[in-house]
Formats: C-alpha cells, sequence, structure tokens
C-alpha cells in the first residue's frame, strides 16, 4: 500500500475510533479495533480489547469542558498506535479502512487528502474543500 495512503488511513483510523468510543458504534467495532491494534495472538487482542475499554470508559468519564484536549490526546496516541502498526505489517490496513469506512456511514477513505475535520471554538469561520475553493458574498474592503 501507499504509504501516505497508509499515512491518512491511520488519522482517519484514529478518528474513527474516538468517535466510535464516544457512540453507540463501539460495540460493532470494539473487536475489530483489538485486532487491528494486537494483530493475530489472542492474548494480545484481549490486552488490546482491555486498553481500549479502558481509554473508552476514561473518555467518557471526562467533564464536558476538558473533552476536546481528552479527544485530541486521545487521537494523538491512538493515531501513533495505528501509523506504528500499518507499517509493521500494511494488510491490517483493510481491516482498518472496513472500521472507518462503517464509523463513517460508508464514506470510509478513498486515499489521501480524502478526510477532513474541524472544530470551530467561538464564532469563527471554517472553509474546507478538497480542492478549488471560491468564497462570495462577504464583506468587502473598499
Amino acid at each position: 500500500m501507499d504509504p501516505t495512503y497508509l499515512v491518512g488511513l491511520a488519522e482517519a483510523g484514529a478518528l474513527a475510533l474516538v468517535t466510535a468510543m464516544a457512540t453507540d458504534a463501539w460495540a460493532g467495532i470494539r473487536s475489530g479495533a483489538a485486532r487491528v491494534l494486537a494483530g493475530g495472538d489472542d492474548a494480545d487482542r484481549e490486552a488490546a480489547a482491555g486498553w481500549l475499554d479502558r481509554t473508552r470508559e476514561s473518555l467518557l468519564a471526562v467533564p464536558v469542558e476538558r473533552q476536546p484536549d481528552a479527544v485530541a490526546t486521545l487521537r494523538s496516541t491512538l493515531d501513533e498506535l495505528l501509523r506504528a502498526r500499518l507499517a509493521a505489517d500494511p494488510t491490517v490496513g483493510v481491516e482498518l479502512a472496513e472500521i472507518v469506512r462503517r464509523v463513517d456511514g460508508g464514506a470510509g477513505p478513498s486515499g489521501p487528502g480524502s478526510h477532513q475535520h474541524a472544530q470551530v471554538i467561538g464564532g469563527s469561520h471554517v472553509y474546507q474543500a478538497g480542492r478549488d475553493i471560491r468564497i462570495s458574498g462577504g464583506r468587502r474592503n473598499r
């Protein structure tokens, strides 16, 4: 698999896992997430599943005002773990892509630059585009 795709897949996978942990989708992807993180050994999968469960419980217990920081930290941790796992065994990318597809409602990663995420705090504006962007109708300097 293309290394650039694997990096994007790790990022999308980290976001998908954190998203699933915070929703009812978790039950449907938990075992797949443990397989992706641990590989084929049953004991390693059980250890990964236990870590994921404890991590989810911790995430759900975080007070609302600290959730953005907790989510960002967890995404970073999962991104690093997934990158290492994909570097060691790129074939786990197939299952990780399936997890992302299931959590994203069928969208899934289609390649580099295919996943965008923005968080707005306060009255800011976010403009995202997959390629060209044209903005009109705004305030003009005279």
